[in-house]
């Protein structure tokens, strides 16, 4: 009898984990976007370059990404180079009864491969409710720096806490930790991940071969114009 009962718990912790809400790995396509901005009364902007970016506002967005192929360096974080994946980000949105904030979703070919949002305890309670306990892992990194106004040489500790749920090659990675800037500063860092492995490395092979690309043809006019010197 005791196993009888047991068996829809063990069920409900064994979940396999795809996404968060409707936002599935390896399914979620691109239209979906149109629902859940008439869901969540999204404002839908493009942002182009870092400044448009860190412009604030109070309300909610979803903003597509796009790469300055240009410069480069003045791209959007998250920004991919490759017409084959397209980047969004969602500023915020509720799901269930918890707030979801600055959210990037990646799609290679018009399928979901990766989420990334802000780390709440919140969410990484509800993945464990929903998932079970997941694997843990800690790693400390030691790290050499030196004080900018002094010169002193410091030796310091860098901690992260991952906790991680497998489907598969989707993984869910809540993180949680600190690190030391290039000025010798203490920073936190957290975040929460969802990824399929396969398809992003797909996405990171892309974005590298065409920022190759364009910086072979940056070089090519660049030459053209100094051909004289």
């Amino acid at each position: 009898m005791l196993l009888f009962w047991l068996i829809p718990i063990l069920n409900f912790a064994q979940s396999n984990i795809e996404g968060i809400g409707k936002f599935k790995i390896k399914k979620t396509t691109i239209a979906y976007l149109d629902t859940i901005c008439k869901e969540q009364d999204l404002d839908r902007v493009i942002f182009r370059n870092f400044q448009d970016q860190m412009k604030g506002g109070r309300r909610a967005k979803l903003a597509e990404i796009i790469a300055d192929t240009l410069t480069m360096y003045s791209s959007p974080s998250h920004a991919r180079f490759r017409k084959e994946v397209k980047v969004f980000y969602i500023s915020k949105m509720r799901i269930s009864t918890i707030d979801i904030t600055n959210t990037y979703l990646t799609f290679y070919r018009d399928t979901l491969v990766d989420i990334n949002t802000d780390f709440t305890l919140d969410i990484s309670q509800a993945l464990e409710l929903k998932y079970g306990k997941g694997e843990v892992e800690q790693k400390d990194k030691i790290i050499n720096c030196t004080i900018t106004f002094t010169g002193q040489k410091v030796e310091h500790t860098e901690t992260m806490f991952y906790t991680r749920w497998r489907n598969g090659d989707i993984t869910c990675t809540a993180a949680v930790g600190d690190y030391f800037d290039n000025e010798c500063k203490k920073q936190s860092l957290s975040y929460i991940s969802i990824i399929t492995f396969k398809a992003y490395k797909k996405v990171g092979d892309c974005d590298e071969e065409m920022k190759a690309k364009i910086k072979a043809r940056k070089d090519t006019n660049k030459k053209k114009e100094l051909k004289d010197f």
